[in-house]
C-alpha cells in the first residue's frame, strides 16, 4: 500500500515538473508591439524624425546617418508604422480608390494593373471597387468615403448614362479616367475620341471602300460613347458620304458577332465595319468569317485598342491605340495635385490616339503613301 502511494506521488510530482517545462509562462509569449518612441530612444533621435522617416508623403529630408539609426532600430525592434496612428495625426490614409466596373473587361484589367504599380511606386496603396450599373455611382462614393480614401480614379467602365445627372458633392479628389462629360464639373483625363474617328474614317476611305456601318455600343448599360460615332460620320461626310449602317451592340463580344450578323444578313452588306468596342470588334471579325468573307480584301473591320489580343494573327486588327501608360500618368498626376489643392479648378487632359493598321483592314495604296 504504501508502495503504490509513493509511485503515484513520485509519478504526480514527475508530470507536473513536465508539464512546467513544456507549457510555455504568459510572460514568455507575451508581445508588446515596439512603438515610434522605442525606435527613437534605440536610435537616439527624436519621435519625430522616427516619423518623417517613414512618412512617404514628407517633403523634407532626413539626414543619412539619422535615418540608417533609425531603421537599423525599427529593424532590431521589429518596428511597422501603424496604419491608424498616420491617418489620425495627417488626416491622410495613402489609399486610392479605383472604380472599375464588375462587368470583366481586358482594356480595365491592363489598366487597373497600371494604376497599382504607378501608385505603389508613388507611396500609395490601391483600393479596387467594383461598380454595378444598377448602383449610383454616388452611392459607391459614399461606401468608399468610409474608408478614408485620399483621392478616387472612376474609370469610364464603371460610368452609366446617369452620370449627366449624378450630382457628385464628396469632399473628396476624384478622377475621371478615359472619359469626359461636358458640363460636369470633374476632373477627367481622355484620349481624343473625336479626331481619332475622324482619322479611322478618313482612313476606310483611302482605301476604297463605299459601304460603310458602324456597330455601336448603345445596348451597354454603361455609358457609350456618342462621340465616337458622332465622329464617325462627320469624317465619312467631309468625304461626302452621308451613307452608313448603325448596328446597336455592347461592349460584349457576343454582342458585336450578333450586330456583325445582321448586317451580313444583308444582300448589300457593308465593305468596311467599324465597331466602338474592342471585344465588339473580334465579335464581329468572327462573324466575317463565318460568312466566308476574305478579311482584309472583301471587307475591312476595324476597332479600338485591347491588349494582348487584337495583334494576335487570328484576328491581326486593325485598332485606334490608346498610350494607357500616358493616361494612367496624367490621371495619377492630376489626382496628387487635386489632393494637395482641393480648390484648383477641374482640369482635362486629352491624349491621342494612334492608328495601328493590320491585316483586318486594306492597306493604303502606295501611291497614297508617298
Amino acid at each position: 500500500m504504501s508502495h503504490n502511494s509513493d509511485s503515484y506521488s513520485n509519478s504526480k510530482d514527475r508530470l507536473d515538473s513536465e508539464n512546467q517545462e513544456s507549457t510555455p509562462s504568459i510572460t514568455e509569449h507575451k508581445s508588446i508591439r515596439a512603438t515610434s518612441n522605442d525606435v527613437a530612444r534605440l536610435a537616439g533621435v527624436s519621435q519625430s524624425t522616427v516619423s518623417r522617416v517613414f512618412n512617404t508623403n514628407w517633403k523634407g529630408s532626413v539626414k543619412k546617418e539619422a535615418r540608417d539609426r533609425v531603421l537599423k532600430a525599427a529593424a532590431e525592434l521589429h518596428y511597422s508604422p501603424s496604419t491608424i496612428a498616420h491617418i489620425m495625426t495627417s488626416k491622410r490614409s495613402g489609399i486610392i480608390g479605383i472604380i472599375i466596373s464588375k462587368q470583366f473587361d481586358l482594356f480595365y484589367y491592363n489598366v487597373m494593373g497600371i494604376l497599382t504599380t504607378m501608385l505603389n511606386d508613388r507611396g500609395y496603396q490601391a483600393m479596387v471597387f467594383t461598380s454595378d450599373p444598377k448602383k449610383e455611382i454616388s452611392d459607391l462614393l459614399t461606401d468608399m468615403v468610409r474608408y478614408q480614401v485620399d483621392g478616387v480614379i472612376i474609370t469610364s467602365s464603371a460610368v452609366t448614362h446617369t452620370l449627366q445627372q449624378t450630382r457628385l458633392n464628396f469632399d473628396i479628389p476624384i478622377v475621371l479616367f478615359n472619359g469626359y462629360v461636358p458640363r460636369l464639373q470633374l476632373n477627367a483625363v481622355c484620349s481624343d475620341n473625336f479626331a481619332a474617328c475622324i482619322k479611322m474614317a478618313d482612313y476606310l476611305v483611302s482605301v476604297g471602300h463605299k459601304r460603310f456601318a458602324y456597330i455601336s455600343t448603345s445596348q451597354s448599360e454603361y455609358r457609350n460613347y456618342m462621340p465616337r460615332q458622332e465622329a464617325f460620320l462627320y469624317g465619312l461626310g467631309l468625304h461626302g458620304i452621308h451613307q452608313c449602317q448603325i448596328a446597336e451592340a455592347g461592349y460584349d463580344y457576343e454582342s458585336g458577332a450578333a450586330a456583325a450578323r445582321k448586317l451580313f444578313a444583308s444582300d448589300t452588306y457593308p465593305d468596311a465595319i467599324f465597331c466602338a468596342a474592342d471585344l465588339g470588334a473580334l465579335g464581329a471579325v468572327d462573324a466575317a468569317k463565318e460568312r466566308g468573307l476574305k478579311i482584309g480584301e472583301e471587307i475591312s473591320i476595324t476597332g479600338f485598342d485591347t491588349p494582348y489580343i487584337m495583334g494576335l494573327p487570328s484576328y491581326d486588327l486593325t485598332v485606334l491605340k490608346q498610350d494607357v501608360y500616358q493616361l494612367s500618368q496624367d490621371a495619377i498626376e492630376v489626382l496628387l495635385k487635386v489632393i494637395e489643392n482641393p480648390f484648383s479648378a477641374p482640369t482635362l487632359i486629352t491624349r491621342p490616339m494612334e492608328l495601328v493598321i493590320r491585316g483586318s483592314s486594306r492597306r493604303i495604296p502606295l501611291d497614297k503613301t508617298e
